[in-house]
């Protein structure tokens, strides 16, 4: 039996250019061995979604092949929600190479320093076994590609506030850092008990109520003590053990903003996870100050007519 290889990878961006991230998992089984499941992520404060696409499946290859120089006769498979990562590695390539890498319409490749990168990993992979390019549906509750589309849209919100390209160290997703596996449901209760104390309050979201991960959703408004307030701070805790066993509790952080006073001008949506309740006023305090979104104000009661 060979070794199998099993990669996912995808990437968010807002904006075209904006704030970006990716994220990739690397699954390795092994004959006579448990396996293992490492993630990575990183992202940029202004790139564009292609780039992270192609940037998430770049890093998995070059992981696979910089991890396993011996390796030799492997099943490896790469599953990606991105037709245009896909499409350009297993159809366009050659056409793009033989017109010296310009597309049908005779215009330069877009990303083409990139596609180079990821050509050459591509090939070398090729060397230590057999590569499938597969499409799977994004959205489709598929453990994996959700897996790394969450962590993708976490990395695309920690971009807002980086100031240069930046990667993550691996995270081994199947022997956890000591302390990272305390039971999923203790942590959600204490999650839940710093933010009451924080002033947060629990309450029934509608439109989570489909989500088989939903635990519960807390809501609390900063304001500056008389009739403004600058925004809602929403967090939504889900227990992702139950789509995957490498899942856990999780905390996200889901604000909207809007760029002018009382829900004028453009909505801004943002998102990123947390450890603990006080991180996610710190973090929603520090985006509405340094972008100067605008506030909610209660307008002021019309004076009654005179009798």
């Amino acid at each position: 039996m060979s070794t199998t290889i099993l990669i996912h990878a995808d990437g968010a961006c807002s904006g075209n250019p904006g704030p970006g991230g990716w994220a990739a998992t690397v699954k390795i089984d092994d004959t006579g061995s448990a396996g293992s499941t490492v993630l990575l992520t990183g992202g940029a404060p202004g790139t564009t979604n292609n780039i992270m696409e192609l940037t998430a499946a770049s890093a998995a290859m070059r992981h696979v092949i910089d991890t396993n120089p011996g390796l030799r006769g492997a099943e490896i498979t790469l599953r990606l929600d991105a037709e245009y990562v896909l499409k350009g590695l297993g159809e366009w390539m050659p056409g793009w190479k033989r017109r010296g890498w310009r597309n049908a319409k005779n215009e330069p490749v877009a990303n083409r320093s990139l596609w180079e990168e990821a050509d050459a990993l591509h090939e070398r992979l090729k060397s230590l076994g057999t590569v499938k390019l597969v499409y799977v549906r994004g959205h489709s509750k598929d453990p994996e590609n959700d897996l790394v589309d969450e962590r993708a849209v976490a990395a695309r919100e920690r971009s807002r506030l980086e100031h240069a390209a930046w990667t993550a160290p691996v995270e081994d997703l199947s022997h956890p850092a000591p302390g990272l596996a305390e039971n999923h449901v203790e942590a959600a209760a204490r999650f839940r008990s710093e933010a009451e104390a924080l002033g947060f309050r629990v309450f029934d979201d509608p439109l989570r109520r489909s989500d088989p991960t939903h635990l519960f959703s807390l809501q609390t408004k900063i304001g500056d003590g008389n009739d403004t307030i600058r925004y809602f701070v929403t967090i939504e805790c889900s227990d992702l053990s139950r789509l995957h066993s490498a899942g856990g509790f999780r905390a996200t952080v889901r604000n909207q903003f809007f760029t002018g006073d009382n829900l004028e001008g453009t909505a801004i949506n943002v998102s990123f996870e947390v450890e603990d309740p006080q991180q996610a006023l710190d973090m929603t305090e520090r985006m509405w100050s340094r972008m100067g979104f605008g506030c909610y104000r209660t307008p002021e009661p019309e004076e009654a007519p005179v009798p």
